[in-house]
């Protein structure tokens, strides 16, 4: 109906068009025969006596609706109408009546999607009303969890657990508007290591290896004492970081302060990529290969004896059901970082992990 009221579907029809075309907001009768009859004609009486309330009949739109119902999705069923059904069809076709219905339904149809709000709009973070702060922190839930590329699906050959323990972020776009161009693809390749270097993350000394296809772009460090650290892109602007946790005796050491400290640094290096931009962001963070992390503050570690281990090196991640807005990202940071290293130590100490 509101697109009914804009009428800006009309602006395709001829002027003699617009003063004529109507739009019926009311049930149509569907049946398995094409009706065209007159008036005293015993299915039209048929119709009249007990589908009196129909306006319109037609024949595909039962079984659509049949299905669309079983399948518990739903639907709009949006015909034009092409003839009166009173015996003059074949001479309403002839002057090509079917042509013009079916393109002012289309026409209508086609402002409707336009117009038309998604069921799980509500999901999705709310452009900030005039007056309200773009960076407030409001984190927004999401119908189901945002797919992830985890930091084994970004470097496959990380499927192993002889590596050093890391600290993963991620920045899922939500929603995905747009792709990177492949040629975009290449060029970041080269922008992500200067990147890397210029924050930090890799050292001048260090080899930075470079991964790079249509669909994914990777920058990393591997070194043989056990430092890993890198930087990733996907086609679909997903922004990943990785950097590997401290080890100042026996084990990897997960300190909240400095998880903290170590999620806010990569959050500013992946709000620094530019890649293809995002209104918001679900974030989700990890820690990779588990088993020899113990969680204490290192200002208290004796680098002589171990706290105890864990019994599992699968690891733990906060998945993205929620999602903020980029201009968080950009200028709430260490906000950000803050909760997600609290998720992240009550994920790591959870029962039975």
């Amino acid at each position: 109906m509101y697109v009914h009221s804009v009428d800006e579907w009309r602006e395709a029809l001829s002027e003699a068009e617009r003063a004529t075309s109507k739009v019926h907001f009311k049930p149509i009768a569907a049946g398995d025969l094409v009706l065209d009859a007159p008036a005293e004609s015993p299915s039209r009486v048929h119709l009249d006596r007990n589908f009196n309330d129909a306006v319109a009949v037609e024949m595909e739109g039962a079984g659509f609706a049949n299905a669309a119902t079983k399948a518990g999705v739903p639907f709009l069923l949006v015909r034009g109408i092409s003839d009166l059904a009173n015996g003059t069809k074949r001479s309403t076709d002839d002057a090509g009546m079917q042509e013009t219905a079916a393109q002012h339904a289309a026409l209508f149809l086609t402002e409707v999607i336009t117009q038309f709000k998604p069921a799980n709009a509500a999901s999705l973070p709310k452009a900030p009303s005039s007056g309200q702060p773009t960076d407030e922190l409001i984190w927004q839930p999401l119908d189901q969890p945002a797919s992830v590329a985890w930091y084994r699906d970004l470097v496959p050959s990380s499927g192993h657990t002889n590596g050093p323990s890391l600290l993963e972020i991620h920045l899922v776009p939500v929603p995905v508007t747009s792709r990177i161009t492949a040629t975009r693809m290449r060029e970041l390749a080269g922008e992500m290591v200067n990147l890397g270097r210029s924050k930090g993350l890799f050292t001048k000394a260090e080899q930075v290896d470079v991964h790079n296809t249509a669909e994914i772009t990777v920058v990393a460090v591997a070194n043989p004492r056990g430092r890993s650290a890198g930087l990733a892109i996907t086609r679909s602007g997903q922004r990943s970081a990785w950097d590997s946790l401290p080890k100042p005796g026996i084990t990897y050491v997960l300190d909240e302060d400095d998880v903290r400290e170590r999620i806010t640094t990569l959050l500013e290096v992946l709000e620094a990529v530019d890649g293809q931009a995002a209104p918001s962001y679900a974030p989700a963070a990890g820690i990779e290969n588990t088993m020899m992390v113990t969680v204490e503050r290192l200002s208290e570690v004796d680098p002589h004896r171990s706290s105890g281990m864990r019994m599992s090196d699968s690891p733990v991640r906060v998945q993205p059901e929620e999602a903020v807005t980029a201009a968080v990202v950009a200028s709430r940071g260490s906000d950000l970082a803050e909760e997600l290293a609290a998720r992240l130590l009550y994920a790591f100490r959870a029962p039975g992990r």
